[in-house]
């Protein structure tokens, strides 16, 4: 319950987009509680996994000038 009002909450103040992306930090944010109030140790594999999903959402957040989707655009025709 507290998860979807955080979410209504963030999706009104940034918008769809930017709120929909924190949903894939979900699964990090959860591994890094359970290590810090349960005291359950991360495996390795989980560790990549949060990696792997911390970098997707940098590189989807990253923002590009629209000059240089144009050039870049131009050079890959």
């Amino acid at each position: 319950m507290l998860a979807a009002f955080f979410l209504a909450y963030v999706t009104s103040h940034v918008g769809a987009t930017e709120a929909t992306s924190s949903l894939y930090l979900t699964p990090a944010v959860a591994l890094l509680i359970s290590w810090l109030l349960l005291g359950e140790i991360p495996t390795v594999l989980a560790l990549i996994g949060g990696a792997f999903t911390l970098l997707g959402v940098s590189l989807s957040n990253i923002n590009i000038r629209h000059e240089d989707t144009i050039k870049l655009n131009r050079s890959v025709r």
